[in-house]
């Protein structure tokens, strides 16, 4: 039984999806605002564009509320709670007033900060695809121009929605990449891209530029966001109040395929930007820390809906969500994890294992830098040398996290418990053989070459034990901060090295360049597992000139069942310093 009814607003959240017939369904939604919200107002049910003054008014009660209520979780990761000074980027988009006007660009320096810090300098930032037609683009050429007046007719229509957004936002100050940074300088470009984190994680917001058309701001049926009390009522039960929406306006469908989400440097983006407006074609959603909405839901998503948004990736790996990881940058709250209950069942799953005495407590940190660097490398770059700097923001913001257990050095945590470094070195390529540019990393670094990443799954091994032992960073101080680019720093190693062989039974090739003469090739062993059938793991390296060795991929070798001749011939071999480039 449905009937219409006023909601109560005594009642609990809570959520179910009512099937009328195998062709139709409908999300029903009970309507009272998650803790911290009621105050949000929904928008018109009339509205006709994502661009409408109703719409924009709720966006800017989304990010009223967060800073009013989630001020010590939704704030710059880079803010320790001492002090308000901030870095900001070089220049930021002057939009003018509410009632318009010509943008400008300004250098920040330049802007009076009424309380003497930076943190009064507000601003949002914006995430969007380049796309087939350039956009306008600050160079040296146009900077004095842009100085005095961003004409609005040379700029695309993502940028000029974006300027009203952030009008109608009640801020004077926008960031786009493309205008804020010279193009053709590449010491601007460097100086900023050194601090791209900060800029987005200092941000008021960040606009997102879902659709893969130009634009911001988009016509729709308002059927979309409309929303019907009802009470529904089963079997003499007492009746429950829901919200009745259509579930198409709860969707985004196939987020993983929306095509800025494949953008390799949005990553930092949504990770490090304490709140988000994400416009699509349909609607616009929100996201911080403490909640997901949108205009048909302005309290808060259904949680069965979630998923669909692309938060969770249960594919493989432990599934956290991206909310979670936001969250753990954010406040270092690994209980934010999101799908929580899948990390702690696998870690209790590995710690409980025999081999836990033998390879050190799994410090479940490692397993979330491990998400990101999968998440990441499955991304597109347009400039490929981008690899390791497109991920700086995040490893300095997680450096704060992992204060003194752990050193950023080209795209790996060499962490103090020596442990650790053993399996962060077990990487593969996963979508297939690729190039290893000179000069980007050393060779035993995933930054080194281009293509996917995965880790060694150790899930399924139950008594992995050590082989090797992990010394220092040859050439790299352990005092010194973190490192993103450049060649120097050999891995030194204490492992057994025994001669390659081809019946080894996987070998993972890190390019597709010609290995040239086996008889140069070793494996260094670095894992092994006894139990069922003796398995041993390590690299696979290459000698050069000088007595040092370079990596060409990882191995796994696997006797018989109930023999042991391969795991005898690792665990009894002598041990020697090895120097990985």
């Amino acid at each position: 039984m449905v009937r219409l009814a006023r909601p109560s607003k005594l009642l609990p959240p809570l959520y179910v999806v009512l099937y009328i017939n195998p062709f139709f369904s409908f999300f029903f939604f009970l309507s009272l605002g998650i803790s911290g919200t009621k105050s949000i107002a929904p928008s018109d049910s009339q509205s006709t564009s994502t661009g409408s003054m109703s719409s924009l008014s709720l966006s800017k009660r989304w990010i009223d509320n967060c800073l009013q209520t989630h001020a010590k979780s939704c704030r710059s990761v880079y803010v320790d709670g001492s002090t308000k000074e901030l870095r900001l980027p070089g220049r930021l988009i002057d939009v003018g007033s509410v009632s318009g006007g010509n943008a400008r660009l300004v250098d920040t320096w330049a802007i009076p900060k009424t309380g003497g810090s930076s943190a009064d300098v507000r601003y949002l930032t914006l995430s969007h695809r380049w796309g087939v037609g350039k956009p306008l683009s600050l160079v040296a050429a146009n900077q004095d121009e842009l100085g005095q007046e961003i004409n609005p007719h040379h700029l695309s229509r993502t940028f000029r929605d974006a300027i009203h957004v952030t009008r109608q936002i009640g801020l004077r100050y926008l960031w786009i990449d493309s205008l804020c940074i010279l193009q053709d300088s590449k010491e601007d470009w460097e100086r900023e891209s050194a601090i791209m984190g900060e800029i987005y994680s200092n941000s008021q917001c960040n606009i997102v530029a879902m659709a893969p058309e130009d634009g911001l701001f988009f016509d729709r049926s308002p059927y979309l966001i409309r929303s019907t009390p009802v009470s529904v009522q089963w079997m003499g039960e007492p009746a429950k109040d829901f919200v009745l929406t259509m579930k198409s306006c709860i969707r985004l469908d196939n987020a993983a395929q929306v095509p800025i989400f494949r953008r390799g440097w949005i990553l930092q983006e949504q990770l490090l930007s304490p709140r988000a407006l994400l416009f699509t074609k349909e609607q616009v959603f929100w996201e911080c820390c403490h909640l997901e909405a949108s205009e048909a839901h302005p309290h808060g998503m259904p949680p069965s809906d979630r998923r669909r948004l692309g938060y969770y990736r249960e594919q493989d790996g432990f599934g956290l969500s991206r909310l979670g990881l936001k969250r753990f940058i954010s406040t270092g709250r690994s209980a934010d994890m999101g799908n929580r209950s899948n990390l702690s069942r696998k870690l209790g799953e590995i710690r409980s294992r025999s081999y836990q005495k033998g390879m050190g407590d799994r410090d479940e940190r490692w397993y979330i830098w491990r998400e990101i660097v999968e998440d990441f490398t499955g991304r597109d770059l347009t400039v490929k040398s981008d690899r390791l700097v497109a991920l700086s923001g995040i490893a300095s913001a997680l450096s704060t996290r992992f204060g003194s257990a752990a050193q950023y050095i080209y795209g790996l945590w060499i962490w103090r418990s020596s442990d650790l470094v053993l399996a962060e070195l077990m990487w593969h390529v996963y979508s297939g053989r690729a190039r290893r540019p000179l000069g980007r990393a050393p060779t035993w670094s995933w930054g080194s070459v281009d293509g996917k990443i995965r880790y060694f799954r150790e899930e399924g091994v139950m008594d992995l034990d050590k082989l090797a032992s992990f010394t220092r960073v040859h050439g790299v101080d352990k005092e010194e901060g973190p490192r993103f680019t450049g060649e120097t720093g050999a891995i030194v190693l204490n492992a057994p090295v025994v001669p390659f062989d081809w019946a080894v039974s996987t070998f993972y090739q890190d390019t597709s360049d010609a290995l040239g003469d086996s008889a140069a090739l070793r494996l260094l062993g670095l894992l092994s597992s006894y139990l069922g059938a003796p398995r041993v793991f390590g690299l696979v390296v290459k000698e050069v000139p000088g007595g040092a060795y370079k990596r060409v991929g990882i191995f796994e070798w696997e006797d018989e069942p109930c023999r042991s001749e391969i795991w005898n011939k690792f665990q009894y071999c002598s041990r020697v310093t090895v120097q990985v480039e």
